[in-house]
């Protein structure tokens, strides 16, 4: 347990607070619980191209997301579920709320490595 004091601007008034360090899983426990996410993921988005009605677009973009997406070290995902598990207040911090940060977590990942791509055509 940590102890952090506060100090006012009354330099004669202190405040304790008691912080308890919460317990996370090991970033390969979180990277596992990410990679659980990543097939409603790619579901979620083969199904929104569905309505193109463009043959074989939803095996197409399959291939190319698992391809091109989860094999990194999803440093900016686990950083963005841990700074939520951190940050959120406790009542905030539900299986759905974590489920959800998951989410963004991937689509973080999905901008992260598109970026380079354009790049190189925009430079």
């Amino acid at each position: 347990m940590l102890i952090k004091i506060y100090r006012s601007l009354d330099r004669n008034v202190r405040t304790v607070h008691s912080v308890t360090q919460p317990t996370w899983a090991t970033s390969k426990d979180e990277s596992r619980e990410i990679m659980a996410v990543w097939p409603d993921v790619v579901r979620d988005l083969t199904d929104a191209v569905k309505s193109f009605n463009i043959p074989d677009v939803t095996k197409w973009m399959a291939k190319v997301l698992q391809y091109n997406v989860p094999g990194g070290k999803k440093t900016r995902a686990l950083t963005l579920v841990y700074a939520y598990k951190l940050l959120a207040p406790s009542h905030e911090l539900t299986e759905e709320n974590i489920r959800l940060i998951r989410i963004l977590a991937w689509s973080v990942e999905l901008v992260c490595s598109v970026v380079p791509f354009f790049l190189q055509y925009i430079c």
